[in-house]
């Protein structure tokens, strides 16, 4: 039994004009200290999955078929504090505009002491500052007793990124979920926040599911891959296997869209992703796909295991 675990989960947000199908039939399960990533263009149902697996799906979404297992319960049958307990303790979310989950009209010590007071009750400012000094030290940032003082709109993106680490780590949650948090940062930073969460997934063996479209974030930081269009996961492996020999038609399509610096124009992967108003009976990706044939168009593929890699394709490729 995993840690977390997702079993055919479905997620369909109804609205006036159709029935849009964001998840359909996800399963996969994680581990103590492992580190997942999860890949796919815009609208491939990522972000959508962060926020079931924490049962944060606002109206008009709704959960069709299918479970999210923490440590063996289904959270859909757990009471408001269970839930409560299960989003802080046992997982959480960090969001891709770390300025904006900030909030603006508070500094970063009343942020760290707000959960403290949620988390440990009420206790003096000085134990909670200690507190919040010592996270922001274990993430990394230089004079942590000044950042305390500093508003959202005074740290920089860099900064502000490491303050909601340190936040999450605050209640010691067993899997924190990590939605393109590497989006708006540099380069250079984007490699600084992926090694914090690799340590700290290390001495912690706190469980990493990290969203992003970036297959070079993927590659650098996750130990296994889930690689996911219209909704449905396609691929899945180890990363390094999957990025070497993948053998899903868009799993090879997004690694051949990457820059090499050896050719002057792109890969783009011809057309456009599929309405998810849809329910597909056939392969969502084959017309796209430069290697379809025409079982592609009448059956939907199920998800099958070759060279320990899960893929959702009829053919060898």
């Amino acid at each position: 039994m995993g840690l977390l675990e997702v079993e055919n989960l479905s997620l369909q947000y109804e609205t006036r004009n159709a029935d849009i199908r964001a998840l359909s039939n996800v399963s996969f399960a994680v581990n103590p200290g492992e580190r997942l990533g999860v890949v796919g263009e815009s609208g491939s149902g990522k972000s959508s999955l962060g926020s079931a697996i924490l049962g944060l799906v606002s109206f008009p979404g709704k959960i069709k078929s299918g479970r999210v297992l923490f440590q063996g319960k289904d959270i859909a049958l757990m009471n408001d504090k269970e839930l409560e307990k299960m989003r802080g303790e046992g997982a959480t979310m960090i969001f891709q505009d770390s300025r904006a989950s900030l909030n603006p009209l508070i500094t970063a010590e009343e942020h760290f002491r707000d959960v403290f007071r949620y988390r440990f009750g009420k206790e003096s400012k000085q134990a909670s500052r200690e507190k919040a000094v010592a996270l922001l030290k274990d993430v990394g940032i230089t004079d942590p007793e000044e950042r305390l003082k500093q508003y959202a709109h005074q740290l920089s993106g860099g900064m502000a990124q490491r303050v909601l680490i340190a936040l999450a780590l605050a209640q010691s949650p067993k899997v924190i979920i990590c939605d393109e948090i590497t989006t708006a940062l540099d380069v250079t930073l984007q490699v600084q926040i992926l090694d914090l969460l690799k340590e700290l997934s290390e001495k912690k063996e706190t469980t990493f599911i990290l969203i992003s479209h970036d297959i070079g974030v993927i590659s650098y930081f996750s130990e296994r891959v889930m690689v996911m269009y219209a909704g449905m996961v396609v691929e899945e492996g180890a990363t390094s296997e999957v990025l070497s020999h993948p053998y899903h038609p868009y799993t090879k399509a997004l690694i051949a869209s990457l820059p090499t610096g050896e050719k002057e124009m792109l890969n783009a992967i011809e057309g456009e992703p599929p309405s998810l108003s849809q329910e597909f009976t056939m392969c969502p990706f084959a017309p796209r796909c430069s290697r379809r044939e025409d079982r592609c168009f009448s059956e939907k593929p199920p998800i099958r295991v070759r060279d320990n890699q899960k893929i959702a394709c009829f053919f060898d490729i």
